[in-house]
């Protein structure tokens, strides 16, 4: 009996829900769908759309559109996908298929507002006697519908009055489509000389007068000057000078398609400019002629793709960018790289060596010649000098130590060799040859990215700083402030002094055990709790400047590496042990730090008392004083007597 009352009521709540389904949400949406249709201006298959004819103030133009096909110069991927528009009349040209795109978008949206008037007395009233704008849609097959006639605008709001042609109804349009039809031929028309993208440009030569002045080469990710030097280009300065390129605009058309070039001054350009695309080096090229009427004033220079027939004018500011010389398109950074990627330094400077290896959270350690963590914000400052370090100006290289002795590179101050984390290696399909990393550049897991020489020599009490980058066939001078300040006094130096490494707001709870006993703080809300020790509101002032005090401990210096028993510095039973957690979103906490204090120090150094982190792994000497104040910033919480 109860399966069959399951039975009936699963049947009945499937039959509601078929109900509620078709006649709360199936029909409505029908009957929206078939309102939309009917109130559509243009109710057809867009798919079969084949152009556009449109007729304004300023004349008659008929658009085709392209089949979708890729251009020579546009490998990138999803330029396939792009519909192409070209102009059919009154001219043959590429028209801005953007804006095409988006008017055959505002048609296919295009919906009649209201009925105004079924006929007219006099159409002139709604500017459709004479109307302004007259657009057709032009179908690949079957009959085209009427061109729709666009007169005046509403009074109110941004609406437009139509009637098809060979129709008597006046219809309100739900927008205007002025801004889209009603202008000029070169509006319609793509000006973009170039339309490649910046990232497929493989080589780029400039020609003046028929001389070769620019050569630049793609180099993995970077740039190269080929000629007239051979340097490493600045990747700012290339990337500017294709932005020019790709982001040209005619200013006007001169002729469609020119037989006399000679008189545009094209015949002998004063300017030529190739750009070699990727991945078949497709040639783009652009030549610059004279001036607009051979007057500079004018503003505008004649210019022509040399792949295409028409000549244009383009305002002449880019003749600036190419008469820049050279060696202002030369990388200025002596070595270029990026500080985020840097994994693990080698630096050799005054006698001696480090290591320094990225771990975990962006926390450097020195791994040799000692294991101590290192202090991550001079690392960071270090690398960050180094990145941003620029030439003051560019000498080529001497082939011997002599002359390399001359900048004080033979025996260089400082010599600092940088990593990046080599890739993993991914499955090889079978039969597949796995990629190798170039010759001696891996290591450990490690891919290198260039060693840096500094040198120094003092001539006439004058002190002058040089690098060098091994591989490259520069000397660059160089400013010394930034290097003076930020190379280490010693690996001392490149410690961390800090104690704890945590943010306040990132801890829940602190325990303490000391000679007045044992406390524990918890986080509840927005304010603190004394959990252990005693009970009730702990004052969150003073649970901020304890959380303050113990981010901010530091030693002054490091005894030595802890050893396996801790009795003879006061820290295997230490007077202090301070432990401090955060809560973690899957359950339980983490521990951030746990601090131990000695009560006492070195012989002879009463000012000093032992400490560490717990698993650090080095005791260090921390100021009496800055003890003492980190035991009053305790006294609040611990146990009365």
């Amino acid at each position: 009996m109860k399966f069959r009352t399951t039975v009936l009521a699963a049947l009945l709540l499937a039959l509601v829900g078929a109900y509620v389904y078709y006649f709360e949400y199936k029909k409505p949406q029908e009957k929206k769908s078939r309102e939309e249709k009917e109130k559509a201006v243009f109710a057809l298959d867009w798919d079969r759309l084949s152009g556009l004819k449109i007729e304004n103030a300023h004349g008659i133009f008929v658009f085709e559109k392209q089949a979708a096909q890729q251009k020579p110069e546009e490998p990138s991927p999803g330029a396939a996908q792009q519909q192409e528009w070209r102009i059919r009349e009154p001219v043959k040209a590429d028209a801005d298929s953007t804006g095409m795109n988006s008017l055959v978008s505002s048609l296919k949206g295009l919906q009649t507002q209201q009925v105004v008037a079924e006929v007219p007395e006099d159409p002139g009233v709604f500017g459709l006697k004479r109307p302004r704008l007259k657009v057709q849609v032009l179908l690949k097959e079957g009959e085209s519908p009427p061109p729709l006639l666009i007169g005046d605008k509403s009074p109110v709001g941004q609406n437009s009055y139509a009637m098809r042609e060979g129709e008597s109804k006046v219809l309100l349009l739900s927008s205007n489509l002025e801004t889209q039809l009603d202008k000029p031929l070169i509006d319609f028309r793509e000006k973009r000389l170039f339309t490649f993208k910046r990232e497929d440009a493989e080589q780029l030569r400039i020609y003046r007068k028929g001389e070769r002045s620019l050569e630049l080469e793609r180099e993995g990710a970077g740039w190269k000057i080929r000629y007239p030097i051979e340097a490493r280009a600045s990747e700012t300065e290339v990337n500017e000078l294709l932005n020019k390129l790709t982001t040209l605009r005619a200013h006007s058309f001169a002729e469609e398609e020119a037989q006399d070039l000679k008189a545009y001054g094209l015949s002998d350009p004063q300017w030529k400019v190739e750009v070699a695309l990727a991945p078949d080096h497709a040639l783009a090229t652009l030549l610059l002629g004279e001036a607009r009427g051979g007057e500079e004033k004018t503003g505008t220079i004649y210019a022509k793709r040399a792949e295409r027939p028409a000549v244009v004018t383009l305002q002449s500011d880019l003749t600036q960018t190419l008469e820049r010389e050279p060696e202002e398109f030369r990388e200025k950074k002596v070595f270029p790289f990026n500080t985020w990627e840097v994994a693990k330094a080698e630096l050799e400077w005054k006698g001696q060596k480090a290591t320094l290896v990225k771990a975990e959270g962006n926390r450097w350690r020195i791994t040799d010649p000692i294991q101590a963590r290192a202090d991550s914000g001079k690392v960071s400052s270090l690398l960050t000098t180094l990145s941003r370090l620029e030439a003051d100006s560019f000498i080529e290289a001497p082939a011997t130590d002599s002359g390399l002795a001359d900048y004080g590179l033979a025996d260089p101050i400082a010599k600092m060799t940088l990593h990046k984390e080599a890739e993993r290696e991914e499955p090889q399909e079978e039969g597949e040859e796995k990629e190798e990393q170039p010759e001696g550049q891996a290591e450990e897991g490690f891919f290198k990215l260039g060693t840096l020489l500094l040198g120094k020599v003092t001539a006439d009490g004058t002190e002058k700083w040089f690098a060098a980058v091994e591989g490259v066939g520069t000397v660059f001078s160089v400013p010394s402030d930034p290097l003076r300040s930020e190379l280490p006094g010693d690996v001392e130096e490149l410690r961390d002094h800090k104690l704890l490494s945590f943010y306040r707001y990132q801890v829940d709870s602190l325990e303490s055990r000391g000679p007045a006993g044992t406390f524990a703080l918890a986080r509840k809300g927005e304010g603190w709790e004394i959990e252990k020790g005693g009970s009730g509101k702990a004052e969150d002032k003073s649970v901020n400047q304890l959380l303050d005090l113990l981010s901010g401990l530091e030693v002054r210096r490091y005894a030595e590496a802890a050893p396996a028993d801790l009795s003879g510095y006061g820290l295997a039973i230490p007077e202090y042990r301070i432990s401090i957690r955060q809560e973690q979103e899957t359950g339980g906490d983490e521990t951030l730090g746990v601090l131990l204090l000695a009560d006492r120090g070195p012989e002879g150094e009463p000012d000093l008392v032992y400490t560490m982190e717990e698993g650090d792994g080095w005791i260090g000497l921390m100021a009496k004083d800055t003890k003492d104040k980190l035991v009053q910033a305790l006294a609040p919480f611990a146990p009365k007597p």
